[in-house]
């Protein structure tokens, strides 16, 4: 059966390398800002979240948040506008998402649909990831492993490029910033569309010397050295109408990024510097018809990180590559039922010390969609056989949502979840075990929304959600001169999410506010250790609260929001020994747009942690005090 298994894969690799050579349950971060001049905002048109994920919850960041955040990282968007964690090395280092209690490595990072987390490592860095190159941005809360395969535990960040128009039009965009530590932006976009075709192309670059002021572990006031940062982005999507139910689309992204890392509060001095470089080519067939969806895709992607430390004469090349082909059909039966078979084919490969190493997954995923004639019940769920190499497991999953009343709806979705050992886990040299096994485990999810449209002038949005995860062989790195992973653990994650938003509308005057709580308890259920002091212990750099409040209006051509993020206690260790303060941090935005004929004209603002805190989101790395961003966009 495995030679089989290699042959096909090898098959269907080969193919996709020779192309590129759900009723669910949404809200909106911003649904309470939406004004009269923000543009709709475009679902995902991945298939499996939208027909098949029913009971997640999925939150979509609107159209004007992220024209405000355009020349930032994700991961500062995030930070900023949910409830979810970012565990930051600094201004200028790297970010990684912990979603419900996670690790890094347990959330999954897709772009149109196919996963982009580094070959090797298993993560995403989503402080590369600029918001202005994606046309949307959705969060999925919660594993869905069975769905998105492997490595999606805590959750997923959905990203797609801009809807193709085929309509008869042209348009541009220029955007230029300046900020706070030297910091200079850029960008243009432009996109030609016809009824046949669409081209769409971006490019986008930043540098910043990050020189701010900080106090060191003697409270000495420092200026921050050796923090410069240069990068550089694009993205380019041509879209092609075969007839009226075909499209063939190639979608390219290319970045590079020049870090240089401060030392941190621990250090004296350092000249280690990070050079990141990623190439992503993605080609996607899909036929549309009423009652069914054909579609094949096939990507490249290839990530290179330089790391350099003069100080000790260290030099690191790590070089990782991916190739992903799926192809799958939707099928709708009558008005209510939907089906849906896909198979995903990835191999992955990464070269260490002069060695290859590779790593095959191959999958066959069945899904199911149900509703009833008055769209008053919902359902789904999916099995899918996971092939890891020589391993394989069968992952189930389903969900529904139920409307109690109007505008009450209860939801519940329950999935077993897995991540497959990284190729760095299992081969890196020294150090790496190829004795590893699997994280998996199960999750489940129970939630109850509201929503109240009873009047023209007031809305309101309530959503309580309360999830259960147990994930067994969890993998931890340990060692002293040489690091070496291991499953040593069974972690068990549980918390609540409570959203609230209230808008107030007044002619063309709106007032909103928002509330997004979250409480979050991942701790060592069981441990493979002797008198393991982490037992009960909360998991190092899992908060147990965040909370995210935004409040403000839109007035004519104005808009004003003011943001207040909390971070709680994080312990830096397993045993629960030592932590870093919680901290909150105030932020400030701002804009006015005026149209010019038919161009249009915005200017837009911010002032990030407007009272000058002091604080760290890892240990010994400090972050900015008071800053500030000034932007100008002109569209046509």
């Amino acid at each position: 059966m495995f030679r089989w298994l290699d042959v096909f894969v090898v098959l269907l690799s080969v193919f996709g390398t020779s192309i590129v050579c759900a009723q669910t349950l949404r809200d909106t971060l911003s649904e309470v800002q939406i004004h009269e001049s923000r543009r709709e905002q475009t679902s995902s048109s991945d298939w499996r979240i939208g027909h098949f994920s029913v009971g997640q919850k999925h939150v979509e960041i609107d159209s004007l948040t992220k024209s405000l955040f355009q020349f930032q990282s994700l991961s500062a968007l995030l930070s900023q506008q949910t409830s979810v964690s970012i565990k930051s090395y600094g201004f200028n280092g790297l970010a990684t998402l912990n979603m419900r209690g996670s690790s890094a490595a347990q959330t999954l990072v897709l772009w149109n649909g196919i996963p982009i987390n580094n070959a090797a490592l298993g993560l995403s860095d989503i402080s590369n990831i600029p918001v202005g190159l994606m046309g949307n941005i959705q969060l999925q809360y919660g594993g869905s492993s069975a769905l998105l395969g492997s490595g999606n535990v805590g959750g997923a960040i959905l990203l797609s490029s801009d809807t193709p128009r085929f309509v008869h039009e042209n348009k541009y965009t220029l955007s230029v910033g300046v900020g706070s530590f030297s910091q200079g932006h850029g960008a243009a976009k432009f996109s030609i569309n016809r009824k046949q075709f669409c081209w769409t192309g971006q490019v986008m670059g930043q540098l910043a010397k990050n020189d701010f002021l900080y106090h060191d572990v003697d409270d000495k006031l420092l200026r921050m050295s050796h923090a410069k940062l240069r990068g550089v982005a694009t993205q380019q999507c041509l879209s092609v109408k075969l007839n009226q139910v075909q499209k063939i689309q190639l979608d390219v992204w290319y970045q590079q990024y020049y870090r240089e890392i401060p030392a941190a509060t621990f250090e004296a001095f350092s000249d280690k510097i990070r050079q990141d470089y990623a190439w992503r080519v993605l080609v996607t067939w899909n036929r549309n018809k009423p009652k069914s969806n054909v579609y094949i895709k096939s990507a490249l992607l290839n990530d290179k990180m330089f790391y350099r430390d003069d100080t000790i004469n260290l030099q690191s090349n790590n070089l990782s590559h991916q190739s992903f082909t799926e192809a799958g059909l939707k099928k709708r039966f009558g008005t209510r039922h939907e089906w849906m078979i896909f198979s995903p084919i990835q191999i992955l490969w990464m070269n260490s010390m002069n060695e290859i190493f590779q790593q095959q997954r191959f999958a066959w995923v069945v899904s199911y969609a149900y509703h009833n004639q008055s769209n008053r019940l919902q359902a789904s769920t999916t099995i899918r056989q996971e092939n890891v190499d020589r391993y394989s497991t069968w992952l189930p999953g389903g969900g529904m949502s139920y409307l109690l009343a109007k505008g009450l709806t209860f939801k519940l979705n329950v999935q077993r979840s897995f991540r497959a050992p990284t190729l760095n886990e299992l081969y890196f040299q020294p150090g790496g075990n190829t004795l590893l096994k699997p994280e998996i485990g199960w999750s489940e999810d129970v939630g109850i929304s509201f929503k109240s449209h009873n009047t023209n002038r007031f809305r309101y949005g309530n959503d309580f959600s309360f999830f259960n995860r147990v994930i067994n062989d969890w993998i931890i790195w340990l060692g002293g001169s040489i690091w070496t992973p291991h499953n040593i653990a069974s972690v068990h994650s549980r918390g609540i999410e409570w959203d609230q938003s209230l808008t107030y509308t007044l002619e063309r005057l709106m007032l909103y506010v928002s509330l997004h709580l979250a409480y979050t308890k991942a701790t060592t259920l069981n441990s493979y250790l002797p008198n393991d002091q982490s037992l009960g212990k909360q998991i190092p750099y899992t908060p147990l609260f965040v909370g995210v409040a935004n409040m403000g209006a839109t007035w004519k051509r104005w808009y004003l929001n003011l943001n207040e993020s909390y971070t709680g206690a994080r312990y830096i260790n397993m045993d629960e020994t030592d932590r870093l303060l919680p901290f909150a941090i105030t932020n400030f935005q701002l804009s006015y747009a005026a149209p010019l004929g038919k161009k249009r004209f915005s200017v837009f603002a911010q002032i990030n942690n407007l009272f000058n805190q002091s604080y760290q989101i890892m240990n010994g790395r400090p972050m900015p005090g008071t800053n500030g961003l000034l932007g100008l966009r002109f569209e046509q």
